[in-house]
């Protein structure tokens, strides 16, 4: 019962937060060099539609329209979701939201837009946390004949990555972010720079 002062002595402590995660990897950011711009940890949404909102925040950093110049990390995080259609591909949240940002950051000079889960796992019956992307991603992959716009209205991220890596480098685990199970789930991280 809510007063029976059973818990009265109790202290609650929470040792791993998204807040928590977000301001240590602003912290290591830091440390790296960058000036640090953290967006919170309330992320929330379309993944599709978050991935373009901060590919905005991310032009808008190379444009100079924000107060802080690069060498600039944009940290946040939080839980995004996805509408998945009748016969999905493979590939979650963090991967679909980082392949929307790929065409929204395309031809942009001197960015990546990493996005993973804290858990080491993004969507079933694949290997991958998350997806970095770079400004010059889009334009490579179209001419090595990937399929974006089939990638993603088969919300099959994971498969569009996978060909690429192949395609560009010769292996995998260059997009992909592939460090296995972490113990933990605190939601996922972004992770923007402008260097």
């Amino acid at each position: 019962k809510a007063k029976s002062g059973l818990f009265d002595s109790d202290t609650v402590c929470l040792v791993a937060t998204n807040a928590i995660a977000v301001a240590a990897a602003a912290e290591k950011a830091q440390d790296s060099g960058f000036e640090v711009l953290q967006l919170g940890s309330q992320i929330e949404g379309d993944a599709i539609a978050v991935g373009q909102c901060l590919a905005g925040i991310l032009k808008s950093a190379v444009n100079a329209e924000l107060p802080i110049k690069p060498p600039l990390a944009i940290i946040c995080g939080g839980e995004t979701t996805m509408t998945l259609p009748k016969n999905p591909g493979l590939g979650g949240r963090n991967q679909a939201l980082a392949l929307s940002a790929l065409k929204s950051l395309s031809g942009v000079k001197r960015v990546a837009f990493l996005s993973g889960g804290t858990d080491g796992g993004d969507g079933p019956k694949n290997d991958a946390a998350g997806a970095v992307v770079t400004g010059e991603d889009y334009v490579c992959s179209q001419k090595l004949g990937l399929k974006y716009s089939n990638a993603m209205d088969r919300a099959d991220s994971y498969s569009f990555f996978k060909s690429y890596e192949q395609k560009r480098f010769g292996r995998e685990n260059i997009l992909h972010l592939r460090d296995g199970p972490t113990g933990t789930n605190v939601m996922d991280l972004v992770i923007m720079l402008v260097v």
